[in-house]
């Protein structure tokens, strides 16, 4: 199959039809419970993990789709369609950098009020959770604020560098300009130790990595910066390239433990510890809820 009929059948599996379909045949096996439906399958984690903190994950059903574009096109086809199916039926999507993409918000979705789900698996005391349990460390000893010390600066500086790759996305969002269908990762910017970063963000790794189909009007671009600026960059800059970098930190981390280079630890760890741990559900069920979602689980449960 060429590269052309590859794209051809990707994009056809984010037709909104082809998820509208699904949604009728869950519906055909669960008649009763609100569905919500969340952006892909990695959101099922999360999402499951903090619907159970306000209500009993059994009082609803859960779909994935294949991204933000399909959901709401779902939810603009279910708006006008007939057959009754669109009754508790319920949203859940990321804010990224174009929100609702111009849709009017509503009972029946839930926008993240930061970038993205995996913006609050990032956070310092969910590390802090993630030292203490799985590399039994105790809290307020040399080796853990050690630990959590080296996170906050190499992700302090992994943020700053990753500004000209976020303003790019940023701005290509906003204006419409397509990118390449998959985003590079965290890796192809920076390298990523222990205690520090080095990066790679130049004009022509932006060029090669996030390349444009069309270019990019400068004084558009210009006008967007300053809207950009005001962004927080831990909270609001891309989360998928934060939660690679923690994947990628805390197997640093370990390597560090077993083999103390004085960056973190001076003396060995006797630690056993695998990154298969530290997962999109693992993480959130160390979170905080986002803004809102107690409120509108709460609303979609009640709709049964």
């Amino acid at each position: 199959m060429t590269a052309q009929l590859l794209e051809r059948a990707r994009e056809a599996r984010k037709s909104p039809t082809v998820l509208k379909l699904r949604l009728s045949q869950l519906r055909s096996r669960f008649q009763e419970p609100p569905i919500l439906i969340v952006e892909g399958v990695d959101d099922i984690g999360p999402y499951e993990t903090w619907v159970n903190r306000v209500a009993d994950i059994c009082m609803i059903r859960m779909l994935s789709g294949n991204g933000k574009e399909q959901l709401l096109g779902l939810r603009t086809l279910l708006a006008r369609d007939e057959t009754e199916l669109r009754p508790g039926v319920f949203f859940a999507v990321d804010r990224d950098f174009d929100e609702l993409l111009g849709q009017e918000s509503g009972p029946d979705i839930f926008c993240t009020d930061r970038y993205s789900v995996e913006s609050y698996l990032v956070d310092e005391h969910v590390v802090a959770s993630v030292l203490r349990d799985e590399f039994r460390l105790e809290e307020g000893s040399a080796e853990f604020d050690a630990a959590k010390q080296a996170y906050h600066r190499t992700l302090r500086d992994l943020v700053v560098a990753l500004t000209s790759a976020n303003f790019r996305i940023y701005c290509c969002r906003r204006l419409g300009v397509r990118l390449p269908s998959v985003t590079p990762e965290v890796r192809r910017f920076a390298r990523i130790h222990v205690g520090r970063i080095e990066a790679n963000v130049g004009p022509e790794v932006l060029d090669k990595e996030l390349a444009v189909e069309s270019q990019l009007p400068e004084e558009a671009v210009e006008t967007l910066r300053s809207d950009f600026e005001q962004l927080d960059p831990q909270s609001r800059h891309r989360g998928k390239f934060l939660f690679q970098f923690l994947v990628t930190w805390v197997e640093r981390l370990a390597d560090e433990a077993r083999n103390p280079s004085g960056e973190v630890f001076t003396t060995r760890l006797n630690i056993k510890f695998s990154s298969t741990v530290i997962t999109h559900r693992s993480l959130a069920s160390r979170s905080d809820l986002p803004m809102g979602f107690r409120e509108f689980v709460t609303r979609m449960v009640a709709s049964t």
